[in-house]
């Protein structure tokens, strides 16, 4: 092989990176987006709940669990919403 082979080697590998990287950024952001959209959901049902429960003078529901029981369920929703 000679230089203008070994240029076109390089030029391909620099495509062929870039586009991994591009592909990466965007599966990236697109979980970050299910996890936020998951997080307001569940969160503006709890205000909901916490509310009607405040106006019907019952007792406001504790929020339980273990924080990191919460984010495994939070990343599993998110992964099953992709």
């Amino acid at each position: 092989m000679d230089g203008e082979d070994y240029r076109i080697l390089w030029l391909s590998l620099i495509c062929a990176l870039t586009c991994l990287v591009g592909i990466a950024v965007g599966l990236h952001l697109l979980v970050k987006n299910a996890i936020a959209t998951i997080t307001a959901r569940a969160s503006h049902k709890q205000l909901l709940l916490d509310a009607e429960n405040l106006r019907l003078g019952r007792p406001l529901r504790a929020i339980g669990g273990d924080p990191g029981g919460a984010n495994r369920k939070l990343i599993a929703a998110a992964l099953n919403r992709v």
